[in-house]
């Protein structure tokens, strides 16, 4: 017996194959993945059929997400009177959505298996071996990842990103969370757009000419209102040296280290467009890739390194795998 891989046509033999070694693997393991279903396995409570074993995984993963955010109770319109707030808004509804699409497949699993049916889709048999492999269905990311996100983590990172927004919505004063982390946010670009409409709105700025600039944070960045910290983020492949605020080639091309950036609203860019100007630093673009997103934003980074060297390398930030929404 063998589970269907990724690229096999689901057949009705199949169907049945992989839910036989579902089955089975009820029968040995404490574990579908990482996530915990029986204290005793191999125990009389063990159970030893598709229905109860189905029935089991999704009162696990339910008892496991986050509950979902009272926005009728909690909004005001001191979180809908500013732009970012609309945005944080949009936030918690799409948590919501996604909690009650999250419930609704795992109902269609069970109530199939409570009437001793098969699978009835392939979205239904896909579903059943991404969690038997301890990992999150596709359909159930709002974009498809390239690579496998475990499902314990991801539950994890989804009950977190609930708390930010539901501790935002309980704070009567609307304030954005002093630090936010990437993979909290669906539509990061939105967010950006968002604070710096905020930031030219309360300061008078010309908004022709006021920009959003991404880079690493600096010590006290965490004093300038006109800045939002983002965290949950890694540089893969090179080095950030924070004193000189410079970027270098790490010694071990897969080296990760974490970094914060901030996204600084300011009236004016402030770099210089001279490229005869000696004393600017040579830049580099390091892009910013969320699982099946892709490139989502890009932060410029001054380099000791030659941008040839930090391109060739494929240096970059990543967001977590399991922190994909």
């Amino acid at each position: 017996m063998r589970l269907p891989d990724d690229g096999d046509e689901i057949t009705d033999s199949l169907v049945s194959n992989a839910c036989n070694v579902f089955n089975a693997a009820f029968k040995f393991n404490t574990h579908v993945g990482p996530v915990e279903i029986f204290e005793n396995p191999g125990s009389s409570t063990a159970p030893t059929d598709l229905q109860s074993s189905i029935r089991i995984l999704a009162e696990s993963i339910s008892s496991q997400l986050p509950k979902s955010l009272d926005l009728s109770a909690y909004a005001s319109p001191a979180h809908s009177g500013s732009a970012v707030g609309k945005v944080l808004l949009q936030e918690c509804e799409l948590m919501n959505s996604r909690i009650q699409t999250i419930l609704l497949r795992l109902h269609e699993l069970d109530m199939r298996a409570s009437n001793s049916e098969m699978p009835e889709t392939n979205d239904m048999v896909k579903q059943l071996m991404a969690l038997h492999r301890g990992r999150v269905p596709q359909s159930w990311l709002t974009h498809e990842t390239k690579s496998a996100v475990h499902l314990y983590d991801w539950l994890g990172h989804l009950c977190a990103a609930a708390v930010v927004l539901q501790n935002w919505l309980e704070d009567a004063t609307g304030k954005c969370p002093s630090a936010l982390r990437l993979g909290y946010i669906s539509n990061i670009s939105g967010l950006l757009v968002a604070f710096r409409q905020d930031i030219v709105r309360n300061k008078g700025w010309d908004p022709e000419e006021a920009v959003i600039e991404l880079e690493p944070a600096k010590s006290d960045s965490s004093e300038q209102d006109n800045m939002l910290p983002i965290e949950g983020v890694a540089l893969v492949g090179g080095h950030w040296d924070a004193a000189g605020q410079s970027l270098s080639l790490s010694e071990m091309p897969d080296s990760q280290e974490a970094i914060t950036l901030a996204a600084v609203c300011r009236q004016r860019p402030s770099r210089s467009n001279s490229s005869t100007d000696l004393s600017v630093k040579p830049m580099y673009t390091c892009p910013v890739y969320d699982g099946g997103k892709g490139v989502q934003i890009s932060v410029m980074m001054a380099a000791t390194s030659s941008e040839n060297d930090l391109t060739k390398r494929g240096v970059r930030m990543e967001i977590p795998g399991s922190e994909a929404l």
